[in-house]
């Protein structure tokens, strides 16, 4: 049984590079506006020192004097009346320039899903029927939406909010250099060790989300199957034995979301309380430091304001580690669906129809298993003359799907061969034998 799948198709972060690379432009944009983004954002608390120590403390410094440069200031409340005014078009500025880069990278995200999706789509196009049936359509359905959204959303992560986080904490590390070096050297220190700490544990907690999502295709399969075959499944009395396999499937997506859920909110949960320890050891060391007069209180001010602004960046890196996880998961279980085997091809060499009214069908020793452990068909052989009427009869699970399958060429055989009108299929081509035999589906 000749059927292939090529391995340079399966989705990998290679893909997903190439796939961002073919918006260069976009991206290109977006990271320019986010380096906007950062050096107009990130210098704003640093007026506070200069206001404290300058304006209201009355010390001498370069904030009032630059300021006297260009304006005529005859009150010192002047002064707290530009930053503010300052600060607020910075701020408009900051709204205005991220909807613009976000509009950039959500045209680009929703672009990549969807050739993400075409990709698949392709892919099943000539996929095996008897590879498509192992996995079931509610697997396919829930791996393309579940999954891809696990992976799109590390891509959104990627080349949308961690460029942000990634330039805003330099920025942050550059300013708190320049504040005070020894109070920045910890938390630059402390806080990539936590990060260290848990990447660990966010690869078992993208075991479990992948544990999750087979889950969720299990049920999927299950209610698609029932659902398709409900007509059937009255008429046989079998209600009992289907919503029972359908409840145990969402009581097992009931445990593994819990078991997931419960190991994803602990991890974040000690992440964020390792760092708001180091953020307090950073804030008494601080406040030590102006007992001692090696800090004014305008820098102290300043220095608690970017601890702050340090948290939902690390936060954030701590997130998107846990996405990557989570979407090397989701990538393996998409490639589940393009590992699938191809259909062989076919070319015709003889039309055995052609002015035909009708045709005969022999099977001779035909083997045909849907995995090592599955043989439905063994050494099977029928011949069925032209115009002959026949009828295969049979319990629930026998095979006589199967064979109608195999007729139709749906299902590729391990070993023998198929004749129509006494033409081989293979020199017939599987297209041309699906256009010339009639096939009733046994459900809608």
């Amino acid at each position: 049984m000749s059927l292939l799948y090529k391995g340079d198709i399966l989705i990998t972060f290679d893909y997903l590079l190439n796939q961002v690379q073919l918006h260069k432009r976009s991206i290109i944009i977006a990271n320019i506006i986010a380096v906007l983004l950062t050096v107009i954002s990130v210098p704003i608390p640093l007026f506070i020192p200069f206001l404290v120590d300058e304006v209201l403390l009355g010390k001498e410094g370069s904030f009032t004097a630059t300021v006297n440069q260009f304006v005529e200031v005859s009150s010192a409340e002047y002064y707290i009346l530009i930053v503010f005014v300052l600060t607020v078009i910075i701020r408009a500025v900051s709204v205005v320039l991220s909807i613009v880069r976000k509009a950039y990278i959500d045209q680009v995200i929703e672009d990549i899903r969807l050739s993400m999706r075409k990709k698949i789509l392709t892919h099943l196009r000539d996929v095996s029927m008897s590879e498509y049936d192992m996995l079931g359509s509610g697997a396919v359905s829930s791996k393309m939406t579940t999954d891809i959204a696990s992976v799109m959303k590390f891509l959104s992560g990627s080349i949308g909010n961690i460029t942000v986080q990634v330039l805003t904490l330099i920025g942050i590390s550059i300013i708190l250099l320049y504040l005070n070096w020894q109070l920045a050297l910890i938390i630059l220190v402390l806080n990539p060790l936590v990060i260290k700490i848990f990447i660990g544990a966010f690869k078992k907690v993208s075991k479990m989300m992948k544990e999750r999502n087979k889950a969720i295709s299990s049920f999927t399969n299950s209610l698609t199957e029932s659902l398709e075959l409900f007509n059937q499944i009255r008429v046989q009395n079998r209600e009992i034995y289907f919503t029972d396999t359908i409840h145990a499937d969402a009581k097992d997506i009931r445990d593994r979301s819990y078991e997931f859920q419960l190991s994803s909110n602990r991890t974040m949960s000690i992440s964020r309380v390792l760092l708001r320890y180091s953020n307090d050891l950073f804030k008494a060391i601080a406040l030590y430091l102006v007992f001692l007069g090696d800090m004014t209180i305008g820098d102290m001010l300043a220095i608690f304001v970017y601890a702050g602004m340090v948290m939902p960046p690390i936060h954030m890196i701590i997130k998107f580690v846990q996405d990557y996880h989570d979407a090397k998961e989701g990538m393996d279980r998409l490639n589940d669906i393009l590992r699938l085997r191809i259909e062989p091809k076919y070319e015709m060499k003889i039309d055995p129809f052609k002015d035909a009214k009708t045709a005969s069908i022999e099977l001779k020793n035909v083997t045909f298993a849907y995995d090592k452990n599955k043989t439905v068909l063994k050494d099977f052989s029928l011949k069925i003359k032209a115009g002959e009427r026949v009828a295969i009869i049979g319990e629930t699970g026998s095979g006589k799907s199967t064979l109608a399958n195999i007729i139709m060429g749906l299902y590729p055989l391990n070993s023998g061969e198929i004749f129509y009108n006494g033409v081989e299929a293979k020199e017939i081509g599987y297209e041309k034998i699906r256009e010339n035999i009639g096939f009733v589906l046994q459900s809608p």
